[in-house]
């Protein structure tokens, strides 16, 4: 019967093909999807495929191509049990059986770790710990090193025991039973007692030799050559002696050394009397004959400080040349009663005080002489006197005719450039080259100035002017009440406004000096009816402190 093709739009229920409507597939393939395929129809995939696939599993198979090379094939097949931590032993000589290996250990003791083929730290070390009758690490060697340890920062080699020997090291050729070498700059031997009581750090038995020290390279011993280290060698007296002092270069035993120090003693024992006698007769000759002790001697590094206090009548005591009496006397600011100075080599006599009819001054009594070159004025105080009429000469008031005219005309006066600023209120300000003066004179207190200002080009509906006061007219006076910025202070007499200095003159409405808006300094302030104008003099007068 052929095929029926349907073509037709529809669903085909779940689970509702069956293997043998799928397409057919080649044989070892499974289908899936590719690794890097993406998304997409199932394809029939090979074992290399499926494979890759496998390797992405948590647990994947190990592939043939990883194992290594130079090996037998076939299966290794072990125990259904083995312990943890135990090292594996092969079972016969096939290659592919192990059986349950011998156990090891990580540093712990006790009959539990008898028989063990190892211990091991917790860095995978060999650690050798010795429990009673059991070596800890035992090494046998025919010629090499019986146990050799190198480490880069740790022990090389560390041994602990609970009764037996820590380290054993037997050797019955030429070699040395331990060898410590140390090519660095540390200690190639120490030897450390760290048990309690009065154990022996070190102990050395070889008949009557005790220690052989060989070529040592000069160590400071009785025969730097290598002479065997025994007691006599050494200058430790009889094996009578306990040796237990030090003992010195030239070998005296410790009895002769004990003498020695007993004769150095200066006192006995009760402090006293002295031990020997001629260390007492040259300590007396230093600290006073026949006493044998001190009497509060001072010392540089124990002066006077030393005693107990000293008033200044204790003191006069032992002093037989002094002068006065009284209490010591110290240089700062001292109160002396009735002293008797002599001559002085200086004497400032400020804040003297007090009457002395036997006072004289250059060498006359109660008189005051003057130098006829003092300059400056001279004054008097509870001594007046009076100048009779007509007894001053010319000559005694030369100079007083040019200090009154200079008071009353004043040292300014002389013409000079304007140091002021003018500022105008206008439409156009006279502008161009200027051509400014001003001047003061002054009669006591009263200042009379004038200022002059002409400008190159005329301008035009000026209606005011301010000008500031130079810095070389005297500082007005502020009369009380006129404090402030702004405040007016004294009327100019006349201001005038010309086109030009030959021009029509018009007076200023209104000009007044007065403090500045700042509160700084001093100003001229005039107004103008308006017009076209270049020239201006303004004048005045103030009083000045």
């Amino acid at each position: 019967m052929a095929d029926l093709t349907v073509n037709a739009t529809g669903t085909i229920a779940n689970d509702a093909v069956t293997n043998a409507k799928l397409a057919n597939m080649a044989e070892a393939t499974v289908k899936g999807r590719a690794v890097g395929a993406g998304t997409g129809d199932p394809t029939d995939l090979t074992a290399d495929q499926a494979s890759t696939i496998l390797d992405a599993a948590t647990d994947p198979f190990v592939r043939t191509s990883d194992l290594p090379s130079g090996g037998g094939t076939g299966d290794v097949v072990g125990p259904a049990s083995s312990t943890d931590n135990n090292v594996p032993q092969w079972n016969g000589t096939t290659g592919k059986l192990l059986k349950n290996g011998l156990a090891t250990t990580q540093q712990s003791t006790g009959s539990a770790d008898g028989g063990k083929l190892v211990r091991l730290t917790a860095g995978g070390a060999i650690y050798g710990v010795s429990e009673a009758g059991v070596n800890g690490v035992n090494g046998v060697s025919v010629s090499g090193d019986g146990v050799r340890g190198d480490s880069d920062s740790g022990d090389g080699g560390h041994f602990a025991s609970i009764s037996g020997n820590g380290v054993h090291s037997i050797a019955s050729g030429a070699a040395s039973a331990v060898l410590a070498n140390n090519q660095s700059t540390g200690l190639a031997l120490e030897v450390v007692q760290n048990g309690g009581g009065p154990n022996n750090i070190a102990r050395f038995t070889d008949g009557a030799d005790g220690m052989t020290i060989g070529t040592d390279g000069g160590l400071t011993w009785d025969d730097v050559t290598g002479a065997a280290t025994t007691r006599a060698g050494l200058g430790l007296g009889t094996a009578a002696l306990n040796n237990t002092g030090d003992f010195d270069a030239a070998g005296a035993a410790a009895a002769a050394q004990a003498a020695a120090i007993a004769a150095s003693q200066p006192l006995d024992a009760d402090l006293t009397s002295y031990a020997n006698a001629a260390d007492a007769a040259a300590r007396r000759a230093l600290i006073g004959a026949g006493t044998g002790s001190g009497n509060g001697d001072a010392l540089t590094s124990n002066p006077l400080s030393q005693f107990a206090a000293t008033t200044s009548a204790q003191l006069a005591g032992v002093v037989s040349d002094e002068t006065g009496s009284g209490a010591l006397v110290f240089a700062t600011s001292p109160t002396l009663v009735t002293p008797a100075l002599g001559t002085p080599t200086a004497l400032v006599g400020t804040n003297i005080t007090g009457t002395a009819s036997g006072l004289s001054i250059g060498g006359n009594a109660a008189t005051v002489t003057t130098n006829a070159n003092l300059t400056g004025p001279v004054t008097s105080v509870g001594n007046a006197t009076a100048i009779a009429d007509a007894a001053l000469s010319i000559a005694k008031t030369s100079g007083l005719q040019t200090a009154l005219d200079a008071r009353l005309t004043g040292t300014a006066g002389t013409d000079i450039a304007y140091s002021g600023t003018p500022t105008y209120t206008a439409g156009a300000a006279p502008s161009g080259a200027t051509n400014h003066h001003q001047f003061y004179t002054q009669v006591g207190n009263l200042v009379t100035w004038q200022i002059m200002l002409t400008h190159a080009t005329t301008g035009t509906t000026v209606t005011g002017l301010t000008a500031t006061l130079p810095a070389e007219f005297p500082t007005p006076l502020i009369p009380s009440g006129f404090t402030g910025a702004s405040a007016y202070l004294y009327p100019c007499s006349a201001v005038r406004f010309m086109s030009t200095p030959t021009g029509t003159i018009t007076l200023s409405t209104n000009s007044t000096l007065k403090r500045n808006a700042a509160n700084n300094g001093f100003e001229i302030v005039s107004t103008i009816a308006s017009g076209s104008y270049r020239t201006v003099i303004l004048s005045g007068s103030y009083f000045t402190a």
